[in-house]
């Protein structure tokens, strides 16, 4: 398996400076910072290229990615979006589950984690450390071995991607970058229920911060009558940056509060009924003491 991390960690060190060139030339750019944001397909580059060989993954990949670069271009009905992504769901989920209410089960939660991480703000957050972070743990909790491949092919991008973005921001991962890695952790959580729950629930676990960001933020839109939850400025790094007032103590913070998952996460396999326990705690501080059900307004 480490030739899979070692191998994407190369290929994107390589591509990313090209990949921002030819960015920057055909102005595929954010218009505020003029900063490019196609650094997600080094990361499709580095799953197609270095990982196993399996008709459906690589196929899914391929999709997940032309529908990120689409979504950089360009914007997209949002019913569409989701006909798309549970197809692709289906697709995924059918190689592990075949009941058919397992079937739709696995394909909603597949749809709620690909969107959990697609729809992060990245401009602000130091997302693609908290991407690494949970990559690296989701090897540790999943259960399925081939899965591992993947996640190690994105641990090694993505660290590829933090040096190359180390002093100052030169590419952004992008729709293309985080639907890459979020239809791959997505595949990997729900492949461990064709194993022990045990895994099941660890990887939940770890990916937990995301799902409770998501769902805040649908509560929000519910209750404060918003009509989408894409590109929500009240999630947990802004709210822990208007607490803390100070970006490198929000960024501490931040990264603090996905470790602190991952960690309990792993801790799972060990001691299940404590690391539940821990969680919902946790989970329950976080909401309150960051207030995330409240709705600040998206002037950030």
């Amino acid at each position: 398996m480490l030739w899979s991390f070692i191998l994407s960690f190369l290929l994107s060190l390589i591509s990313l400076p090209i990949i921002r060139k030819i960015s920057i030339k055909y102005n595929i750019t954010d218009e505020k910072n003029s900063i490019p944001y196609f650094g997600g397909l080094s990361i499709i580059f580095s799953l197609l290229l270095c990982t196993p060989f399996n008709i459906f993954q690589k196929f899914y990949i391929i999709i997940f990615g032309f529908l990120g670069i689409y979504l950089d271009l360009k914007t997209i009905n949002y019913l569409i979006k989701l006909s798309i992504e549970a197809l692709l769901g289906y697709l995924a989920v059918s190689q592990y589950l075949s009941n058919p209410v397992d079937l739709i089960i696995a394909i909603l939660l597949f749809i709620f984690i690909v969107n959990s991480i697609q729809n992060k703000e990245e401009k602000r957050n130091p997302l693609s450390i908290v991407f690494l972070i949970s990559s690296l743990f989701l090897v540790l909790t999943i259960s399925v071995p081939f899965n591992k491949y993947f996640l190690l092919s994105i641990s090694g991008s993505l660290i590829a991607y933090v040096i190359y973005n180390f002093s100052t921001r030169k590419i952004f991962l992008g729709n293309t970058g985080k639907y890459a890695i979020g239809s791959i952790f997505g595949i990997s959580v729900i492949s461990s229920l064709s194993k022990e729950y045990v895994y099941f629930f660890a990887s939940i676990i770890v990916l937990l911060p995301y799902l409770l960001d998501t769902a805040a933020g649908i509560f929000r839109k519910i209750i404060y009558k918003k009509h989408s939850i894409e590109n929500d400025k009240n999630n947990i790094f802004n709210k822990v940056f208007e607490k803390v007032k100070d970006r490198r103590k929000a960024v501490f913070v931040f990264l603090i509060i996905y470790l602190f998952f991952s960690l309990n996460g792993f801790y799972f396999l060990f001691n299940p009924y404590i690391s539940f326990v821990i969680s919902v705690l946790f989970s329950i501080f976080i909401i309150f003491k960051l207030e995330l059900f409240k709705y600040d307004g998206d002037n950030r």
